[in-house]
């Protein structure tokens, strides 16, 4: 299993909210699928983000007669960043006494999350660690390589002009971002493919500002 401070690949990120078997109310927050978990991530900074690993998922399914949530139970959670302060991280190896976890979506349908999410964990019941990783890295490289940059993220899409643009990363606290790094006459472009720090489509820095 990959290290708990470890970046991971990060497959998108789903506006929505999280609500505990014991819990009275929501969490509002963002619904990051990893390559290795799912992160719940709080709007509130007090509350510390909740890694659900992929490895110790016990059920996962929609809930009937709801097109926008799902239930996931998992043996264990990891809590991070408490109050958005750098500690150590706190494992609860008992989190099936907690029961299932609800995930409501703001925007996207219960479906959208539930295919990618199986897939992940499918991969993460194979025990043979190399084949897991094989499995993990084909599903990153396909995904990657079907990417390609957006001209509508220009600045300036009717005079700037695309002088190069290849696969690249942003490693971020978490999370590794795949995209494409673009270069023009004027600017660089990064797009990312997904938005994983809840930013924008793309970021741009002249290159009069660089240096």
């Amino acid at each position: 299993q990959a290290s708990m401070r470890a970046p991971e690949g990060s497959l998108d990120p789903y506006p929505g909210a999280a609500t505990a078997a014991d819990s009275n109310g929501k969490l509002r927050g963002r619904i990051r699928l990893l390559s290795s978990s799912v992160l719940f991530d709080p709007d509130d900074i007090v509350v510390p983000m909740l890694k659900f690993p992929l490895g110790s998922v016990r059920r996962l399914e929609a809930l009937g007669g709801s097109a926008d949530a799902f239930e996931l139970v998992c043996a264990r959670t990891v809590a991070i960043r408490p109050g958005g302060r750098d500690v150590d991280y706190t494992v609860d190896p008992d989190a099936l006494t907690l029961g299932a976890w609800r995930f409501d979506l703001s925007h996207q349908p219960a479906g959208k999350v539930l295919e990618p999410l199986g897939q992940l964990i499918a991969i993460h019941q194979i025990t043979s660690t190399p084949e897991r990783r094989n499995a993990l890295e084909t599903l990153r490289v396909a995904r990657e390589d079907s990417a390609v940059f957006n001209r509508r993220h220009l600045t300036d899409p009717e005079t700037e002009s695309v002088c190069f643009e290849a696969n690249a990363a942003a490693i971020c606290p978490l999370v590794r971002e795949p995209g494409i790094l673009a270069l023009t006459d004027r600017r660089i472009y990064f797009q990312p493919v997904n938005d994983a720090t809840g930013g924008c489509a793309a970021r741009s820095q002249s290159l009069a500002g660089i240096g």
